[in-house]
């Protein structure tokens, strides 16, 4: 009896943690895809600054853009390079240039992920993200295209930031990961991210 008593409570108080545990989780995945939204809307704010210096006037060469880029990187953690795209959807000014050489010179217009993002992005006039995709410095990651228009109202091409998927994700998972948890995250059937357990 005694020992019967005593295995009850054993799994009411292990149903209780798992309650416990399933809430903090949920909670957990909550606050971080928020900050995980923040934290990518924090970096794309200064691709909206190259726009509106590409729209005063201040960019109006290669030295221009890249002087604005170096600025903003040393700034951005997680962003790997600043691309000028022109109106036809080539890839014509890298930042940095050596990582980024395999860049230059590209069509994002006939690449099958990101030629459909960057003509939404020309057709609203307003900054769109790609879905995750092979980037064309290598490895995983996002694009953000932002449409430019020249002081006289002209399209100017598009400023096209990239993002690799893993250091950013870690650098913004880093204290729920010190506090033990796992994640995996997923767009659509894709696997985007998953961390691996450290011990």
């Amino acid at each position: 009896l005694v020992a019967g008593s005593s295995l009850g409570a054993r799994a009411v108080l292990h149903e209780r943690s798992e309650e416990l545990l399933r809430i903090q989780t949920t909670l957990t995945t909550e606050q971080v895809a928020l900050r995980l939204e923040e934290f990518v809307e924090a970096r794309l704010s200064h691709v909206h600054a190259l726009q509106d210096h590409w729209s005063e006037g201040a960019i109006t060469n290669e030295v221009d853009f890249q002087r604005h880029v170096i600025g903003l990187r040393r700034n951005v953690t997680g962003l790997v390079a600043v691309n000028w795209v022109d109106n036809e959807g080539v890839i014509r000014w890298v930042v940095p240039p050596g990582p980024n050489a395999a860049a230059r010179g590209r069509s994002v217009s006939q690449h099958p992920i990101a030629g459909p993002i960057l003509a939404e992005a020309k057709r609203t006039g307003q900054l769109r993200l790609s879905p995750p995709l092979t980037l064309f410095q290598g490895g995983r990651g996002f694009t953000a295209y932002a449409p430019l228009l020249r002081p006289d109202g002209q399209p100017g091409g598009s400023v096209n930031a990239v993002f690799r998927t893993q250091p950013l994700l870690e650098l913004c998972l880093r204290q729920e990961r010190a506090q033990g948890f796992e994640f995996s995250i997923r767009d659509g059937e894709g696997l985007v991210y998953e961390s691996l357990s450290e011990q």
